[in-house]
Order: structure tokens, then C-alpha cells, then sequence
């Protein structure tokens, strides 16, 4: 499905209609070979932490109990996405597995605001772009992995055993601003005169204050654990900017 939060606001359909209509041709393909002697594949969905929408604030950690109330088009495109998982997991016996994943950082992502960011400051080092970073609101507190602990997540999820009709929060359990990942970012960078600019386009109608996730049900079920602390993954996201602008012509 299509991954990007704030133009889902602009074009909601899209959003809608890549992900519900892949995701129900994919369990059809499933359910329709599912009378041959092969083992049934099991489904692994890849859902998201925005299906919670504007949860509580105060430090709270959300599990996946917690009730889910999207707020964007896209986050509402991917509760129906897990709805489907589940109806079919009901009605045909598809095993399956849902995944809600929280912040991560990832190069390959500019729609994702710390890349953005990433890649504004990697233009101006190398002379190629303003020295003038622009971003959106910074309040919101958020977690965030590093690329190989999330890849190392889904990995278990679809290849242990006895995780099939469980929905588990992937994350890491160490908050922090958006502000505060800004400002790590410009730490980081080589020049010394970037100027934080704030566009009003970068900002969501409706943004989330806190996404904080519980992950012991994961942990405990897979033994997985976060291996980097967010900020060592925040320099390996610049200096992978750094790599994607030097490679684009």
C-alpha cells in the first residue's frame, strides 16, 4: 500500500483504493489455492501505528489494545486493511499476522519528516540545495528504529511460529521530539549555518502528540529487541541521504 500521511489528506481515494483492493486480491489469491496439499502461506500485513490515532499524552505506552481511531485517510485505509486481514482470518481460516510498526528512519522514505530533513541538509552540504531546513509542527513525540531492527521484526513475525491471528506493536520504547531529532540532525551536519524554517505545507490538518508503543507481547512471543539507539540510527539516516544525493544526477 501507499505509505505517505500528509498527501493522503490532499488525495484520499488513492490511498483507499491501492490499499483495500491489494490487500483483498492477495487473501482471494490466498484462499483460492488454499485446497491444494501445500502448507497455507501465512498472510503478514504490515499495518501501522497511525490506525491509533491522537492518543493520550503523559507518557502513556499504547498496546495493542488500545482502541484504534484514525485520524488521516491513510491510517483509516490501513485499519481497513487489518479488518479484511481479519475477516478472512475468521471466515476462511487464512492464518495471518499484523504488525503495527512505530517511528523508523529510512532514506528511501522522503516523504518520512526526518528524511526530508536528512536530505535538505545533505543538498546544502554539498552545495546543491538552500541552507535553509524546512519542516512542519515538532511537538509530536515519537519512537524510532533503525532500518535492520525493523527488518529483523518482520522477519520473526513471518517466520516464528504461533504468532498466526496476533496483532503486535513493533517499535522502540525510548521517546523523543520531533524538535529534539531536528536538532540532533543539524548537530550532525558538516555545514554550521542552517537556518530551521517552518513551512505550513509540512503540516498535517490533524497530528498525532504521542505515539509511545508497548512492545513486550512482541518481545515476549520473538525475543526481539531494538539493537540501536535512535540516535546512532539518525546518523546512519544522514549519511545514507548523503549517499542518495551524491548517486542522484
Amino acid at each position: 500500500s501507499w505509505a505517505n500521511v500528509r498527501r493522503s489528506f490532499d488525495d484520499p481515494v488513492p490511498f483507499w483504493e491501492n490499499t483495500t483492493r491489494a490487500t483483498v486480491n492477495l487473501l482471494e489469491a490466498l484462499r483460492r489455492v488454499a485446497g491444494s496439499e501445500s502448507p497455507r502461506a501465512t498472510f503478514g500485513l504490515a499495518s501501522t501505528s497511525e490506525v491509533y490515532g491522537v492518543c493520550l499524552g503523559g507518557g502513556l505506552s499504547i498496546d495493542e489494545t488500545y482502541r484504534i481511531a484514525p485520524v488521516s485517510p491513510y491510517a483509516a485505509s490501513k485499519a481497513a486493511q487489518e479488518m479484511l486481514v481479519r475477516t478472512y482470518a475468521a471466515s476462511y481460516h487464512q492464518p495471518s499476522v499484523i504488525t503495527r510498526c512505530f517511528g523508523y528512519f529510512n532514506a528511501r522514505r522522503p516523504d518520512l519528516a526526518p528524511t526530508n530533513w536528512a536530505l535538505q541538509i545533505a543538498r546544502a552540504e554539498t552545495g546543491m540545495g538552500k541552507n535553509q531546513i524546512a519542516h512542519g509542527w515538532l511537538g509530536s513525540v515519537r519512537t524510532f528504529l533503525g532500518m535492520s531492527d525493523v527488518l529483523s521484526a518482520y522477519w520473526l513475525a513471518g517466520t516464528i511460529g504461533g504468532l498466526h491471528g496476533g496483532v503486535y506493536n513493533i517499535g522502540s520504547e525510548t521517546s523523543t521530539s520531533m524538535q529534539a531529532v531536528l536538532e540532533r540532525l543539524v548537530q550532525l551536519s558538516t555545514r554550521r549555518d542552517l537556518v530551521r524554517v517552518v513551512d505550513a505545507a509540512l503540516s498535517r490538518p490533524v497530528d498525532i502528540q504521542s505515539a509511545v508503543p508497548n512492545c513486550r507481547r512482541f518481545q515476549l512471543a520473538t525475543g526481539w529487541k531494538p539493537l540501536w539507539e535512535w540516535q546512532s540510527a539518525l546518523a546512519e539516516l544522514l549519511d545514507e541521504c548523503r549517499r542518495v544525493v551524491r548517486e542522484t544526477p
